[in-house]
């Protein structure tokens, strides 16, 4: 998945930059906004950390084996729904004061989060299946979010 650049420079702090400097690339601009240890942020985000607890598999950031067992003593035998309840993302909360400017923007950064937790998960747990899911604009939901749950696990999550 490619970011779509029409979006991503129509961003306002990026437009103004491009304003300023027409020619700038992205590049230029990470140069002069980023630092390091932000794109490994970001990166681990991309690209996370997944462990398996209890036969269900967890974003290593997202383990807390006290609310792990508050979801399985409320939820029973549902691993999938486990699953899909704890390894909720609202990109809101992980990017906090983005919304007024930045819907597009982060639509596509849940779709390309859905796209690479997607193979990062067939990657380390080959032969499992997993559906991940990007919620864009749903009225239910705060803001555009991912989660993921092993596929065809519990006959609710079909």
């Amino acid at each position: 998945m490619s970011l779509d650049r029409k979006v991503f420079l129509s961003e306002p702090t990026i437009d103004s930059w491009r304003r300023q400097w027409p020619d700038v690339t992205m590049l230029q601009l990470c140069a002069e906004q980023c630092k390091f240890w932000m794109a490994v942020v970001v990166a681990g985000l991309i690209w996370p950390e997944f462990v398996r607890v209890d036969e269900m598999v967890f974003l290593a950031d997202r383990v807390d084996l006290e609310l792990i067992d508050q979801w399985k003593q409320r939820l029973g035998d549902q691993p999938a729904r486990i699953e899909e309840v704890v390894n909720h993302v609202h990109l809101w909360d992980v990017f906090p004061g983005e919304e007024a400017d930045a819907d597009p923007i982060v639509g596509q950064f849940a779709n390309l989060l859905q796209e690479s937790w997607s193979a990062k998960l067939g990657q380390d747990f080959p032969g499992q299946e997993f559906e991940v899911v990007a919620t864009l604009e749903d009225a239910v939901e705060y803001g555009p979010s991912v989660t993921f749950f092993s596929h065809n696990r519990d006959s609710d999550m079909t």
